[in-house]
């Protein structure tokens, strides 16, 4: 048995052993198998990497178009299909007028009432007008009444004053009271009344009475004086010339002109 230079046993082989392998060609045909040379190795590798780039590139391009799909976009329009028109933008409608700003009204007084006649609102001769005229009279002239003379305008006093003295005093149909004089004592006596013998409700009663009497309108109505002359009474005359003799609680006793 041969040994190699170390003097290991160098074991015999079938030199045939390597025929009919798996590797090899078919069996029974003598040779071994053809050994491959480096470029065919390269050009398999690059072969597959053809392929991969292939196969990557497939899926890609399906991946994006199947977003595209999903996505509802598209790079291309088809000028056969009618696309939908845009919106045609409405206009702004146009603003209202904004209203003017109202002219203040102007601060001039308000326009003078119409002075009365006979028993409209506000003349003298009116039960209620004629009290409170009264009354301010009496606070502002003093004194006690010598005459009392009325008209739905005004109503006139003259009152004498403790010290003897004359006053004249008015009161208007708007409300303003006022001393018009006062004169020194007159020669002689001078006979007065109390300012409760004057009866506000006089007055209504003679208007009525004497415009009826003479068949005429309140509004002829001219005025009424109350004095004692021979005791205290009331002269009422018209603005036709007709007057009349009342008694201080306005009952008519006679007429005496007219």
């Amino acid at each position: 048995m041969p040994y190699d230079a170390f003097g290991n046993e160098i074991k015999q082989s079938d030199p045939l052993a390597g025929l009919g392998s798996p590797t090899g060609g078919p069996s029974g045909i003598p040779g071994g198998p053809k050994r491959r040379g480096p470029g065919r190795a390269i050009a398999a590798v690059v072969g597959v990497l053809v392929v991969i780039g292939i196969a990557v590139g497939l899926f890609v391009l399906g991946t994006t178009d199947s977003d595209t799909k999903s996505t509802g976009s598209s790079f291309t329009i088809n000028s056969d299909t009618p696309q939908p028109e845009a919106p045609v933008a409405e206009a702004d409608p146009e603003p209202e007028p904004e209203p003017e700003p109202e002219t203040p009204a102007s601060a001039d007084p308000p326009a003078p009432v119409k002075p009365p006649t006979g028993m409209q609102p506000g003349s003298l001769l009116r039960r209620a007008n004629l009290q409170v005229a009264l009354q301010r009279l009496q606070d502002e002239a003093k004194g006690r009444p010598r005459s009392v003379r009325v008209e739905a305008l005004r109503v006139d006093v003259q009152v004498v004053l403790n010290d003897g003295r004359l006053r004249n005093a008015q009161a208007t149909w708007d409300g303003e009271v006022r001393v018009i004089s006062t004169s020194p004592t007159p020669i002689g006596g001078l006979e007065t009344f109390a300012w409760s013998a004057v009866d506000p409700a006089a007055m209504p009663r003679i208007v009525r009475s004497t415009s009826g009497r003479a068949r005429k309108p309140a509004s002829s109505f001219n005025y009424a004086v109350l004095n004692d002359a021979s005791g205290l009474r009331w002269v009422a005359f018209l603005k036709t010339g007709e007057a009349f003799i009342a008694t201080p609680g306005g009952s008519i006793q006679r007429q005496i002109s007219g």
